[in-house]
């Protein structure tokens, strides 16, 4: 019921300079069905100079885990200003956060058109540590029930809170000014049940957002055609509007992937995603033939193009990256 880990990482330039990130991980059965996470990760960098705190990314979280009944969790995370791992991703730095969790599932009986039926609440702070000022707040109860035929329907409320420093854009000439913001939203999400020949999910959300308001719309059809052949799609639309600045915004986001198998040895999938804001179509494909276990060879072609390059200034390339790659292990 337990266990540790050990990661890392290292990436050196050109120049001999070099950042090197490692981390220790544990989750520990500490008593029935109570559970305790720690996480720690540093990095060194060359040159760098900073506290080992600072350098430093921290997380611990207590957790009860139970199939039905009462469940919770409670997670504090610390991730330092000089915490930089070249090899990966952070969706944020330099923060404090506190997380959360609660949830009552109950099990329908014999005569119930549900499996399960769960409320449950989520409640995230995340501090800025540079001014110790709240950056971000979300609070978000939802209702969740999940069908004896394996769908489900989800339906939640989230408010936020948003301090933004420096204003940003979401697209070309939309803006969200500095301030601090109070916006509310609702939720209503179908998935089906999964390993089915058509599975059409659908999420619809409307309320606040910052100054303005949004009406949100995600499309994921999917279809098994065969065995040997998968096609799915996401589809999003935001309809943004800011009426005391006059500034609106339709985002539309759509993905396609196809997934083919001749067999288990060779096997071929396709990305492809447009996205209107940014007027980018991106293509990732990858074919891939297993000799036997442990010998495989790729080829993959990724390439990213410009849609509507008249309205960009000064005019981009039609091309904004191509690349044909052959690994063969």
């Amino acid at each position: 019921y337990s266990n540790a880990g050990l990661m890392l990482t290292s990436r050196v330039a050109e120049d001999g300079s070099y950042n090197v990130a490692s981390g220790v991980d544990a989750l520990v059965r500490v008593v029935g069905d109570e559970y305790l996470t720690l996480r720690l990760a540093h990095t060194f960098e060359d040159g760098q100079h900073a506290r080992w705190l600072d350098a430093s990314h921290l997380l611990l979280r207590w957790e009860r885990r139970v199939e039905g009944g009462f469940s919770y969790a409670a997670e504090l995370v610390r991730s330092g200003e000089a915490f930089n791992p070249a090899v990966g991703f952070l969706l944020r730095r330099n923060f404090t956060a506190l997380d959360g969790r609660l949830q009552y599932l109950w099990f329908g009986g014999p005569r119930s058109p549900f499996r399960t039926f769960a409320v449950q609440g989520t409640l995230q702070g995340f501090r800025r540590n540079e001014d110790d000022q709240i950056e971000s707040v979300l609070l978000a109860p939802a209702l969740e029930a999940e069908f004896k035929s394996g769908h489900s329907l989800s339906l939640a409320y989230r408010a936020n809170y948003e301090s933004v420093p420096f204003a940003f854009a979401i697209a070309p000439e939309v803006t969200i000014p500095v301030g601090d913001y109070w916006f509310h939203e609702a939720e209503l999400r179908f998935e089906s049940r999964p390993g089915t020949n058509i599975r059409p999910d659908v999420a619809v959300t409307a309320g606040q957002f910052y100054d303005g308001h949004r009406v949100s719309l995600l499309l994921q059809p999917a279809l098994n055609l065969s065995r040997h052949l998968e096609l799915s799609a996401d589809y999003s639309l935001n309809r943004i509007r800011f009426p005391a600045r006059d500034q609106a915004v339709n985002m539309h986001l759509l993905r396609l992937r196809v997934r083919a198998a001749y067999d288990v040895h060779l096997s071929l999938s396709a990305f492809l995603q447009y996205n209107s804001v940014s007027d980018q179509f991106d293509m990732n494909l990858r074919l891939r033939y297993n000799v036997r276990d442990g010998t495989d060879l790729w080829i993959v072609y990724n390439e990213t193009l410009h849609t509507d390059r008249e309205t960009w200034h000064p005019m981009p390339p039609r091309s904004l990256g191509r690349a044909l790659l052959v690994k063969y292990t």
